[in-house]
């Protein structure tokens, strides 16, 4: 493996200790094994041994800063003289700024945190934790004020996309010169087994990214935006935003489709890789001629745990409650 600014992300064998509504690996949580902790270990040596001089640490089911090891692991890389050694994570922890200043020690080198909106009890609701927006907000203010790169990444989920645009205001504001990405690829990953009504409740429509993204535009015009699961038609409707193909290494869940009835005849047709199947799938998503930008619908928070409830196959407790982190009151 050759040298790069990539890392390649491990699982470091920690629960993870936020309930999200869209997970993907929500209930299928990898069995914690005796000795997950020296495979880590051993493929770090390999990707060391292999050349690589950066990693990941945080995958699929795991949270790496519940496993009280994590300072070891990222010595243990950097001992191997990986250059950079990246944290994905809820970003609860890192509310705790003693903790922080810990990994930095050990040799952490920047950090990656999800967010949602700044509207709390739709975000708490959707991370399924309380006060989860908070501490990941305060995770973000830490990095700044100790001088770690952090990217912010904004989750594009349709009960909070009207708090999007305040979200990337504010993000863009503390984080400065850093780096703030706007996500949607979850838009195109849908667990498997999500209900009709969950998949109605969640994925935005085509059109509501359109409309979220233009006014996130408009908001931070400084900001590069960036669009992966939004069909070309709907990209040349927003000024400034730059389409990328989707990437083919995301797994089988993620299928492109260029159905005629909507396909042809556009401008686009020849160069764009088309409309995401999941939404040509299943009628809740309401895939509808012409493709515009349209102004998602607004759902309180109680309304949300409600409908999110209500849903009976996805409500079913997976795990223990795990105590609040610090900082995320």
């Amino acid at each position: 493996m050759a040298s790069g600014d990539t890392p390649v992300f491990l699982p470091v064998p920690g629960p993870c200790d936020l309930r999200c509504a869209w997970c993907n690996w929500r209930g299928r949580e990898p069995a914690p094994a005796a000795d997950a902790l020296a495979r880590l270990r051993g493929e770090l040596d390999r990707l060391a041994a292999d050349g690589a001089r950066a990693v990941g640490l945080g995958l699929f089911a795991t949270e790496p800063t519940t496993h009280p090891a994590l300072p070891e692991v990222i010595r243990h890389a950097r001992g191997l003289g990986f250059e950079r050694v990246t944290l994905s994570t809820s970003g609860l922890r890192l509310a705790d700024r003693a903790y922080l200043r810990e990994l930095q020690r050990a040799g952490l080198s920047d950090v990656v945190v999800t967010l949602g909106s700044l509207e709390h009890g739709l975000a708490d609701a959707l991370f399924g934790h309380p006060g989860a927006t908070a501490a990941k907000l305060a995770a973000v203010e830490n990095c700044v004020a100790e001088e770690i790169p952090v990217v912010a990444m904004l989750l594009f989920l349709r009960p909070i996309l009207h708090g999007l645009a305040d979200a990337a205001d504010r993000l863009a504001r503390t984080l400065a010169r850093a780096r703030l990405s706007l996500v949607h690829g979850c838009v195109a990953d849908p667990v498997p087994d999500t209900s009709p009504a969950r998949f109605a409740l969640l994925w935005p429509r085509l059109g509501e990214l359109a409309w979220t993204i233009a006014r996130v535009r408009e908001r931070t015009p400084g900001f590069e935006l960036h669009a992966r699961s939004l069909p070309l038609c709907l990209v040349g409707q927003v000024p400034g935003l730059k389409a990328e193909a989707p990437d083919p290494g995301r797994g089988s869940l993620v299928q492109w489709m260029k159905p005629p009835a909507l396909c042809d005849g556009c401008a686009t047709a020849g160069s764009c890789w088309g409309i995401h199947a999941g939404y040509l799938a299943d009628p809740a998503a309401e895939v509808r001629l012409p493709l515009r930008p349209a102004a998602p619908p607004r759902l309180a928070a109680l309304a949300l745990e409600q409908a999110l409830a209500a849903d009976a196959a996805d409500v079913a407790p997976r795990r223990p409650p795990f105590p609040s982190a610090a900082g995320a009151s």
